[in-house]
């Protein structure tokens, strides 16, 4: 007999980590308990997030990060629908899932640290940037899409409000490829 599981509905939390992990791709437990929920307690944090992975919201998985075992999340393809819906969009582009886990859980780290500086007006990641319409129809964010940054700061500067493509490289590459990333940024 075929049941079919009725709609799940949303918290307020539930939305704010579907929206945290479809921001940053991937957090470990620990960022998202500090970042979403703060001083609440772990189990809250485990039932919300478990609550999540059993209807095919979110997954979780083990990555080695600094030479320790660390748990984290991501978005499921069952997210989508519901992130499209957020954001009344289509997604042309989205990764919900991290193809670089300890680069993207240290851009998260970055992006924490960042967000505190009082020069920075915002932080847009690469998967806001790359999949929501509000920066796709905005003509000062083209070339910043075409260039497919790790993510854009916003900062404010005696002249104004600057854009500022940021890139994290946890290896060192050839000298030619820091070459290319810099002629594609002057480029734009």
């Amino acid at each position: 007999m075929n049941v079919k599981r009725p709609a799940m509905v949303f918290t307020d939390r539930h939305a704010s980590i579907l929206q945290y992990l479809f921001r940053n791709k991937i957090s470990t437990y620990r960022q998202l308990h500090q970042d979403i929920f703060g001083n609440v307690s772990d189990s809250i944090v485990s039932r919300h997030l478990g609550r999540l992975m059993r209807d095919k919201f979110v997954t979780k998985s083990l990555i080695c990060l600094n030479g320790k075992y660390t748990q984290v999340y991501m978005l499921d393809e069952g997210a989508v629908p519901y992130i499209e819906g957020y954001h009344q969009a289509k997604m042309m582009r989205y990764q919900i899932h991290s193809g670089t886990a300890e680069h993207d859980v240290k851009l998260l780290d970055l992006r924490r640290r960042l967000s505190c500086s009082q020069s920075v007006v915002r932080y847009i990641s690469e998967n806001e940037l790359q999949c929501l319409p509000e920066y796709r129809g905005d003509i000062r964010f083209v070339p910043l899409i075409q260039l497919k940054p790790d993510a854009v700061i916003e900062v404010c500067l005696k002249r104004g409000p600057t854009l500022i493509p940021f890139e994290l490289e946890l290896s060192q590459k050839s000298s030619e490829r820091y070459r290319e990333k810099i002629r594609d940024y002057y480029k734009h």
